[in-house]
């Protein structure tokens, strides 16, 4: 038994019509999984961005108290209050990049305040030791950070 031509046709439209669809489909679902990888390539950009900073800020600091100490005996003044400024600004930088409810942002805060405190007593002998854990608590926070980039991992906010 042969089809009409007319039922030929509407047995193609039919098959034209699920192809579209299961097309369609595809290419959906396609665009869904392309649409989170793009939102966790942009997560760990901004992450990585992140690292950048707070890497840099962090050695700001450690640079300026290392200056501080060494030039605090032969500063005049106004050097001396250039100086402290600079270093309150960096600290700043580093206190804002996390969230106030953060522990690591509390760490990091009692060491800055116990380093002033030793240079205003001109109290040099446990920097060294400070400043490791500061680098200690920085390590942490960047090896977390830098693992999230490597697996795209975007469950947690940046900081």
């Amino acid at each position: 038994m042969e089809l009409p031509s007319s039922e030929w046709i509407n047995f193609g439209n039919i098959v034209i019509g699920i192809g579209t669809f299961a097309l369609a489909i595809v290419l959906g679902a396609t665009g869904i999984v392309s649409a989170r990888k793009a939102r966790k390539i942009h997560i760990a950009d901004k992450r990585q961005e992140w690292v950048s900073s707070f890497r840099n800020y962090i050695s700001e600091v450690l640079t300026l108290q290392n200056h501080h100490s060494l030039i605090i005996e032969n500063c005049s003044v106004e050097e001396l209050e250039v100086l402290l400024k600079d270093l309150n600004m960096a600290s700043n930088k580093i206190r804002f990049m996390f969230d106030s409810s953060d522990e690591r942002r509390d760490r990091l805060e009692v060491l800055f305040a116990d380093i002033s405190k030793d240079f205003a007593n001109k109290n040099y002998r446990d920097l060294q030791k400070k400043q490791y854990q500061i680098i200690k608590i920085t390590d942490e926070i960047i090896s977390k950070q830098r693992k999230k980039i490597v697996e795209l991992d975007d469950t947690e906010p940046i900081i």
